[in-house]
């Protein structure tokens, strides 16, 4: 993001340009907040405290195997979406499959060592590669 301070065509200024788009529709994320609710509901009792969400406990544990379950979990909706197969919780299908694009965009920006850990790229407690991916050194892919 810009640190500069931007002068709009009425002389106000802002102190950087903000990116946000208002051409898309909104009606994804409008299902989408619908089932983070729900997860919320489910999983944390309506606790409003951000960090104690259930997702967040396994970023900040790393806990690989949580993520991938839930990328196998969001194909699941999006084949059931697919096939009319309508999901009647909050949110629906689309919902869930929204749940993990906000996710999973969250571990990428945060995390991308974790992120690249959850698609198969390296060990997560591979801690040499991880200091060679923070340093920008290349690092091999398992194979």
């Amino acid at each position: 993001m810009e640190t500069e301070k931007v002068t709009h065509a009425s002389g106000s200024t802002s102190s950087h340009f903000s990116p946000f788009s208002f051409f898309n529709p909104f009606e994804g994320a409008k299902l989408t907040c619908q089932r983070f609710m729900a997860g919320n509901h489910k999983h944390e009792n309506d606790d409003p405290v951000y960090h104690h969400m259930n997702w967040l406990k396994a970023f900040h544990a790393r806990d690989v195997a949580f993520f991938r379950d839930r990328a196998g979990h969001a194909v699941e909706h999006l084949l059931d979406e697919m096939h009319g197969h309508d999901d009647p919780d909050p949110g629906g299908n689309l919902g869930a499959v929204g749940w993990w694009v906000e996710v999973f965009a969250y571990v990428k920006a945060f995390d991308p060592f974790l992120y690249g850990a959850i698609q198969g790229k390296w060990n997560v407690e591979d801690k040499d590669a991880e200091a060679a991916f923070n340093t920008g050194q290349p690092v091999s892919v398992q194979g």
